[in-house]
């Protein structure tokens, strides 16, 4: 499986902060501004991005500190696979309006694990894409 690139994504209610600081400070652009998500990238080296999500009332595995996203090329195959060799489906496999297929498991310590895959998003999001 090729994992094309790895996004932390830090669980926060302070996007609009965050978003200034990393803009302004640290040369990062703005790829995706949502009300709950908030993806930048860093404007002279576009392997640095960082996400960051408000918290997720009831979905205890978005709720506070830090989870990985994994960009792969075929998330359905690696869905399989995780299956296969053991791994618990925390979030299952489905399409995300957003625009991504993805699904979450959880590692030893509880770090929550986002493998997607990028699909087109529905109308409603493609105004937040940068």
């Amino acid at each position: 499986m090729r994992y094309n690139k790895t996004i932390p994504i830090i669980i926060t209610e302070q996007l609009e902060k965050v978003k200034e600081f990393y803009t302004k400070l640290l040369n990062f652009s703005v790829t995706f501004d949502h009300p709950e998500y908030l993806a930048l990238k860093h404007k002279t080296n576009s392997d640095l991005e960082v996400g960051f999500m408000k918290p997720q009332p009831g979905q205890a595995i978005y709720n506070s500190g830090l989870f990985l996203g994994f960009d792969v090329t075929d998330v359905d195959a690696e869905y399989k696979r995780l299956i296969a060799d053991g791994a618990i489906i925390f979030q299952p496999l489905s399409d995300k309006p957003w625009g991504d297929r993805s699904f979450a498991i959880q590692d030893p310590i509880g770090v929550t694990l986002y493998f997607c895959t990028p699909i087109e998003p529905s109308g409603e999001f493609k105004k937040y894409f940068k």
